[in-house]
């Protein structure tokens, strides 16, 4: 999150684990891996993680993402696509490379932003 000056207010990370089957949500085990292989590798604050096994997300008081599907992100979608510059289509060529949707239907969708932006920008 940033404010009207882009000043950093708040940020999240959302840690994906490779192996959940080795790894113990609710127990020990979780705070142990967590320790191991986000706190003490990154200077990733705990109170700004999500952490994911694919199954299931976990926070530690991290602001959340708003999902593709919400309404907030569609809205937002929809309105830099329309009224798009230069700055907007690289913005949405950005969550398309970072892998922003994840299932083929939000690909889609993506992609039709994306086509909407560049045609209101002129590309």
């Amino acid at each position: 999150m940033i404010d009207n000056d882009f000043n950093l207010v708040n940020y999240s990370v959302k840690y994906q684990i490779e192996k959940p089957e080795k790894f113990d949500m609710w127990g020990k085990n979780r705070l142990d891996t967590l320790n191991q292989i986000v706190y003490t590798q990154t200077s990733i604050d705990k109170q700004h993680l999500i952490w994911s096994t694919g199954n299931y997300t976990g926070m530690d008081g991290a602001f959340n993402f708003e999902r593709f599907g919400d309404n907030f992100m569609d809205n937002f979608l929809d309105y830099i696509s329309t009224f798009a510059d230069k700055d907007d289509v690289i913005f949405i060529e950005n969550l398309k490379k970072y892998n922003y949707a994840k299932t083929d239907y939000e690909k889609e969708k993506l992609d039709k932003y994306l086509l909407k932006a560049k045609t209101n920008n002129g590309q």
